[in-house]
């Protein structure tokens, strides 16, 4: 009984560290100033198109930047959750990391489709929306987990 706890206790502690530099990796690349296309149409049939971080909020763009604080408001919760050692098990907690990832894996799309379509989207957009879906995946499993353990 004692191994399998053990052995179960691991397995979270892997989840979270796995969900921690997934978090840290997207919000590395959102800081970057190749993350966000706007498309700005003049009068005349040419288009500029200016390329941008996630944290610069210009055309009325509001998505990026609701993603990129999201990400860094999991970033820290996730690192309380793992430096301070608050409940592991709590349920509440992991269910609200697995709502701001799921709010943020809806922005980016909407980011895309609202403001230009498909040549709004980047190589960064596109890791930052993988790396946000495999943590969600993580603190899924993490969630279930926990859940058990109650």
């Amino acid at each position: 009984m004692v191994k399998t706890s053990a052995k179960k206790e691991k397995n979270t502690t892997k989840l979270i560290y796995l969900s921690l530099c997934c978090i840290a990796t997207t919000i590395i690349l959102m800081l970057l100033p190749y993350g966000v296309v706007n498309q700005s149409l003049s009068r005349k049939v040419l288009s500029s198109r200016s390329v941008h971080s996630y944290f610069e909020v210009s055309y009325g763009n509001w998505f990026p930047i609701i993603t990129a604080l999201l990400s860094i408001i999991v970033l820290i919760m996730l690192v309380v959750k793992t430096v301070i050692r608050i409940n592991k098990n709590d349920v509440k907690y992991s269910f609200l990391i697995c709502i701001f990832l799921s709010i943020c894996i809806v922005a980016s799309p909407l980011s895309w489709l609202i403001y230009g379509g498909i040549y709004t989207i980047t190589w960064i957009g596109a890791i930052v929306f993988i790396l946000h879906i495999i943590t969600l995946i993580l603190q899924s499993k993490f969630y279930r987990a926990s859940k058990k353990l109650l």
